[in-house]
């Protein structure tokens, strides 16, 4: 994949419109947000292809290590709120592209971790008996990692050592993006990088809440 950013050169209105081209266009692509100042949005595109008609810069390859997926949105409020304004610069105002509900929650947190959990079942019978909420992220590298997310210290009580992928602590990782960063950095090896949407299912007193959108794999 190719990252290229259109930042330097043009407004987020051309931007936008570029994003809606693509889409109409019928081409793949993902949308990420380097959490490096000055904050560039990039396009993830096929290697094959390259702007003809624009200016557009590639990432320098040790930036990657910042990019992280922009938040996908659900319901269509979703879409205005995720759409870029031309105010959308800072690391304040981007925070709303790169933090959904559960990584948000994680960010206020004094104690947040991302782990690989065994099966939907066993997180079901752990929050059955203790009332902590678990968010689920995803599965990643063919069911290598089932990405969850918990705000509460006790799951390391449950789970193996091993599956503790990252954690943070206090003030630890409050930069915006950093937490997620480090994931597809030390875990992903930016082979990954973790998938967001506004709208997350989660398991909570041994039962999992799906969404009403179908935002994730079923979670097995």
């Amino acid at each position: 994949m190719k990252f290229i950013t259109l930042d330097p050169y043009y407004n987020n209105k051309f931007y936008n419109e570029c994003r809606e081209a693509l889409k109409n266009n019928g081409i793949e692509f993902k949308e990420f947000v380097c959490t490096k100042a000055p904050y560039n949005f990039y396009f993830g595109v096929d290697d094959s292809l390259t702007p003809m008609f624009v200016n557009y810069d590639i990432i320098n390859k040790s930036d990657e290590r910042y990019l992280v997926n922009v938040v996908t949105p659900v319901i269509p409020m979703d879409y205005y709120i995720l759409t870029r304004k031309e105010n959308d610069s800072s690391a304040k105002s981007i925070r709303k592209f790169v933090e959904n509900e559960p990584l948000r929650q994680a960010i206020q947190s004094e104690y947040a971790c991302f782990f690989n959990a065994p099966s939907r079942n066993f997180v079901e019978q752990i929050t059955k008996i203790y009332p902590f909420r678990v968010w689920y992220m995803g599965k990643y590298f063919s069911n290598k990692y089932r990405i969850c997310l918990t705000c509460d210290e006790s799951i390391k009580n449950f789970i193996r050592a091993e599956d503790i992928l990252v954690e943070r602590y206090g003030d630890q990782y409050k930069e915006v993006g950093k937490f997620e960063a480090v994931l597809n950095y030390k875990i992903f090896t930016l082979r990954d990088h973790l998938v967001k949407y506004t709208l997350t299912p989660y398991i909570e007193n041994g039962l999992y809440v799906k969404t009403n959108y179908k935002t994730y794999d079923n979670f097995n």
